[in-house]
């Protein structure tokens, strides 16, 4: 895919814009996020291909991707001590794969939400069976 022009990791990559790296290989750069919606120490980790979806990198680049966001979780580890480190990958905002590595503690936004869900799924039994195995049986045949 062709990148375009106002990407933004882009000219990270090719050190056309500011960043604060904290680590980088010969397929990807993770810097501090600069815009910290979950809390300090919250990173990005990219790829320096430039490929708007995860699924659509190749094996070989995906096990790269995973394999420096798997550093950075423990750099932060290292550095944070936290209870978790959580990771997700929205596919919003800026079209350039990114996966997010962030501090996680027991009782911070990623925590709650969970509990919350945990909670609300305890009072509201779900998807019944029969849904569950159709939906998986689509999946499955995909």
């Amino acid at each position: 895919m062709a990148k375009p022009a106002e990407c933004v990791f882009c000219k990270i990559v090719e050190g056309k814009a500011e960043a604060r790296k904290i680590y980088e290989d010969e397929s990807n750069i993770a810097i501090l996020d600069v815009n910290p919606r979950f809390g300090e120490g919250q990173c990005l980790v990219i790829p320096k291909k430039h490929v708007e979806q995860f699924y659509e990198l190749d094996d070989e680049d995906l096990f790269k991707l995973f394999k420096a966001v798997k550093t950075v979780a423990l750099k932060i580890k290292k550095v944070y001590n936290p209870d978790f480190v959580a990771l997700f990958s929205r596919g919003m905002g800026i079209p350039h794969v990114h996966i997010f590595v962030v501090p996680s503690y027991r009782h911070d936004v990623f925590i709650t939400s969970y509990m919350l869900l945990t909670l609300q799924r305890r009072f509201d039994s779900g998807i019944k069976p029969e849904k569950l195995d159709k939906i998986a049986e689509k999946l499955r045949n995909a």
